[in-house]
Order: C-alpha cells, then sequence, then structure tokens
C-alpha cells in the first residue's frame, strides 16, 4: 500500500477541511462526518487532533483489514475509537449511518471522473442529505466516452459563459482548464436528479496538487442546500461555473430537460392506444376520446422532433445524451 502521509497530501488536507469547515454551520462537536481513511489513520488523526468527536466519524474503506489496523492504531496512540466500516462505500452510506445522516462527507478518492463516480455521489446525496460535500479524483485517464463529455459540454457552451469556467483555482493557482471542466462535470452529475431537483450548490472550493507518482489530483468542496423554490443563492455558481440545478431547467418549458419530462408523461397515457386508428379508438370510447388521443399524439410528435434536433445540434454520447443537454444554454 502507499502512503498518503507526504507534504502536497498533507497540503491538501489542511485546505479541504479548511473549506468545509467554512460551508458547515453545524457545531464541530456535533457534525457528523463520513470519509475515506486508510491503515495510517492520517484522515482520523487529523479531524480528532481539529475537535472533531469520535462518536460523530465513520472511517470508510472496502478493505476490513484497513478498518481494522486504523482501530489497532488508534489504539496503540490512545486516541479514542471511531466508527468503521470496510465495505465498500455506498453500502457503507446505506448501513452504517443514522436516521439523521451525515452533515459532511469528504469522498478522497483516487479514481477519475466517470459515470460511476457520479451515480456514487448521487446515491450519497440521497441517503446522508449532506451540507457540504467534498471529491477528490485523478486529473486525467478518463475514459473515451467520458473525455467526449467533457470536450462537448466545453465546446457547446456559450462563449460568455464558457469565460466564466475558473481556470485559476480557490488558491490562486493558474492550471489546466481541464480541470475546471472536471469539477463543473462531476458537481452537475452529482447533482442531477433527472426530473425532480433535491439541493443547489451554492459555493465551491477547488484546487490541483500532484500525488506521489507525480499525477495531477483534482479537489473540490460544494456547499449544499436543500431545494427551495424561493432560494438564488445558487445564482452565483450558475454565473461563475455554468451550473445550474435541475429545477431551474425544468421550470424552462422550452429546455431539453423539461421536454423530456413532458414527453415522458405523454408516454403513459398514449400507450394503450398504440397502433389503433382513429375509428377503432371511436368505436371502443368514443369520439371525444379519440379526439383526446389524437390531440395528445400531434403534442408528442412535436416535442419529440423537438428533442431530435437537439440531439443532432448537441452529439453527446450515451449515457449522457437523454438529460445532459441542459449544458447548452
Amino acid at each position: 500500500m502507499d502512503s498518503y502521509d507526504f507534504s502536497a497530501k498533507a497540503t491538501y488536507r489542511t485546505r479541504v477541511w479548511n473549506e468545509i469547515e467554512k460551508r458547515c454551520s453545524t457545531p464541530k462537536a456535533l457534525r457528523r462526518v463520513v470519509y475515506l481513511d486508510t491503515r495510517e489513520a492520517l484522515e482520523t488523526e487529523f479531524l480528532l487532533a481539529r475537535g472533531y468527536i469520535a462518536e460523530h466519524m465513520l472511517a470508510v474503506n472496502r478493505e476490513p483489514v484497513e478498518v481494522a489496523m486504523l482501530s489497532a492504531k488508534l489504539k496503540t496512540l490512545e486516541l479514542p475509537k471511531v466508527k468503521t466500516a470496510g465495505v465498500d462505500w455506498t453500502r457503507a452510506i446505506r448501513e452504517r449511518l443514522g436516521p439523521d445522516g451525515a452533515d459532511i462527507i469528504n469522498f478522497d478518492g483516487m479514481g477519475c471522473f466517470h459515470t460511476d463516480l457520479g451515480q456514487l455521489l448521487r446515491d450519497t446525496i440521497v441517503e446522508a442529505r449532506p451540507s457540504v460535500i467534498a471529491v477528490n479524483m485523478l486529473g486525467g485517464r478518463e475514459a473515451l466516452k467520458e473525455r467526449q463529455f467533457l470536450n462537448h459540454s466545453r465546446q457547446h457552451r456559450v462563449a460568455s459563459v464558457e469565460d466564466s469556467i475558473p481556470r485559476v483555482t480557490t488558491f490562486g493557482r493558474s492550471v489546466n482548464p481541464n480541470h475546471g471542466e472536471r469539477v463543473r462535470a462531476i458537481l452537475k452529475d452529482a447533482t442531477d436528479f433527472r426530473d425532480e431537483c433535491l439541493v443547489h450548490v451554492t459555493s465551491i472550493a477547488w484546487d490541483v496538487y500532484q500525488s506521489e507518482s507525480n499525477q495531477p489530483m483534482v479537489w473540490c468542496v460544494a456547499e449544499l442546500k436543500r431545494h427551495s423554490e424561493r432560494d438564488t443563492s445558487w445564482h452565483p455558481v450558475e454565473r461563475r461555473w455554468c451550473l445550474a440545478p435541475p429545477c431551474s431547467y425544468l421550470s424552462n418549458a422550452d429546455s431539453y430537460r423539461s421536454l423530456c419530462k413532458q414527453y415522458r408523461e405523454l408516454q403513459p397515457l398514449l400507450s394503450p392506444f398504440e397502433g389503433m386508428t382513429y375509428d377503432s379508438i371511436e368505436k371502443l370510447d368514443g369520439s371525444e376520446c379519440a379526439d383526446a388521443v389524437f390531440s395528445l399524439s400531434n403534442i408528442a410528435a412535436q416535442i419529440r422532433e423537438r428533442i431530435n434536433a437537439m440531439d443532432v445540434a448537441v452529439a453527446i454520447p450515451t449515457p449522457w445524451r437523454s438529460f445532459q443537454k441542459t449544458d447548452v444554454h
């Protein structure tokens, strides 16, 4: 196992938790925290030294031996025992949290931007309902479809908005512009719940550091606020990051997301009459029903035509195609 006890990682750890704490209003003694850690217990020691309470801390590692050795190290150091989960992250979130969820989530992973990471974060937000979420990921080595998504997302954003995507980190470091795209993409994916809006991203901090193998690591911290029709605190994030919550698109009847929702809502109404002629419906349920069915069929066809036109205009590959066209403003 590689050690995570090196200078750049220590700086990252301090910075990420400073940014988390700026965004968490829950008193430190009450904060429920879920995070990844290893047998070295570096994250756990750091948090205990900062005043976090062991009984509110859950250290996760999919390898049971790692959390067992973490607990053994804490005992050797005469530090209080924290809760641990030697299972995969999603299972830990679903099975090891109490009914109140968690205030802070820190997924300090080593993978790259990927659809699976987005799904993991969406599941985490649903189950844990955090007010702050942090994620660390490899700045590169994405699979082809993820690289295509990042490229299309950047290319099809209008110029005035594209200029607002940060290329300088929260700590004043100029970095490869693709790193800002990764931050935007993972937070958009993490909060994309299709036909509903659960949270708004209201502030973002981010930075890039080099791993011991000299690979760029991109991290971000996002403050989350539960959805409210009256909430406008996400507006600065939209202006700076071109990142708006689903509700902003669902409220726009002409957006790709709204059109898809309208089309799906029509399908259960029309499916019982699929393949039937006007005359056959009229004989079955009368002319009023036949008129309504064919009126809805025309509406569905028009919506489908508009969706197809958007699919052609922004050819984002599957599995992103169905719900990601809202990148186009």
